[in-house]
């Protein structure tokens, strides 16, 4: 069982100081915007998944592990009405790309690629993350129940 306070001391013992300030960062940027933070683990390795729901369908936005990085959840989209369409999943992945330090390659829109946290560190590229997350939800949210 994971919740946030174990997950920030795992943070703190796997990742450099300034990719836990990252992870820190998007926390904080998602509590206010999300219904709920779903708290898990992959093969020992903890995360955590900002999700909202519209009407009956639970959308999660990313997950962020413990060790870095942040995975792309383009796999799942595509079960989505917003995203069902391979066109929004490209311009999803072309808004990925746009940020610079992130070159995610066309089939990244059937997986669940893993961009460094790393690449975040920049507030600027920072901020172009939280504009296209801030964008996946007003699409989200735009659909009618």
């Amino acid at each position: 069982e994971w919740d946030e306070s174990s997950f920030f001391a795992y943070v703190a013992e796997y990742c450099a100081k300034e990719d836990a300030a990252v992870v820190r960062k998007l926390y904080d940027w998602f509590c206010p915007r999300v219904d709920r933070v779903w708290w898990g683990q992959a093969q020992g390795e903890p995360g955590f998944v900002p999700s909202i729901r519209q009407g009956k369908t639970k959308h999660q936005l990313c997950e962020i592990w413990g060790k870095g990085k942040l995975e792309t959840l383009f796999q799942w989209y595509a079960y989505k009405p917003q995203f069902a369409e391979e066109a929004k999943r490209m311009e999803l992945l072309a808004k990925f790309n746009e940020i610079p330090g992130v070159d995610l390659p066309p089939d990244s829109i059937t997986r669940r690629p893993s961009i460094p946290l790393a690449v975040f560190r920049d507030d600027e590229r920072f901020d172009q993350l939280t504009e296209l997350m801030e964008w996946v939800i007003s699409e989200i949210r735009a659909m009618p129940d």
